[in-house]
């Protein structure tokens, strides 16, 4: 398989709509900012999904929208959304993050990571993470931070959705806070 790494922009919207379409993911990456509880998460992804669609287009149209594409064959089969931590106030705000003392200038999070199922365990995970790397070097910012879901038992891909953390630790990240469920990843690029 051959892969490329590309930044999204406006020309690759639709083929990464695609993405999320095969993936049977109706949340188009706008859970970290979409301010309504659970339950009106739920209904929005369950019955106004090209809500969130529309959102994640007008918001890459705007250029605040961000990550990269891996592209195989021509078709979209991955993506990583890097983020300022300052846009992500929604996932710094979770109970489990609230008391930590989380850096936040110059910080790249990851907030999503999505493989498309036909490719899935076939490098496009870590190369995605490989290529933020590179990107946020490209940036000069300090430091990436992942927040992968960790648990003792194997997680089904759905519940994978911010990575899993051996493609992390395969990359270099270091855990910095890991008492929970959901431990802090992080790369320093810079002092």
């Amino acid at each position: 398989m051959t892969l490329s790494l590309e930044r999204l922009t406006p020309d690759h919207f639709e083929a990464w709509s695609n993405l999320f379409a095969d993936s049977h993911s109706s949340c188009f990456c706008q859970f970290w900012h979409f301010s309504g509880d659970k339950n009106a998460w739920l209904a929005r992804c369950a019955f106004e999904p090209s809500a969130n669609r529309q959102l994640a287009e007008q918001s890459l149209n705007d250029g605040q929208f961000t990550g990269l594409i891996a592209r195989s064959d021509g078709k979209c089969v991955g993506w990583i959304k890097l983020a300022p931590a300052q846009q992500l106030v929604k996932l710094r705000n979770q109970s489990i993050y609230r008391k930590l003392e989380l850096e936040s200038d110059h910080v790249l999070i990851v907030g999503c990571l999505l493989v498309h199922p036909d490719y899935r365990r076939r490098g496009v995970a870590l190369a995605l993470v490989q290529g933020a790397v590179a990107e946020a070097e490209r940036l000069g910012v300090r430091a990436v931070e992942a927040y992968p879901h960790a648990v003792a038992h194997e997680v089904h891909d759905e519940q994978a959705f911010m990575g899993r953390v051996s493609t992390y630790e395969a990359c270099g990240f270091e855990r910095v806070f890991g008492d929970v469920a959901y431990p802090v990843y992080r790369k320093v690029l810079r002092a």
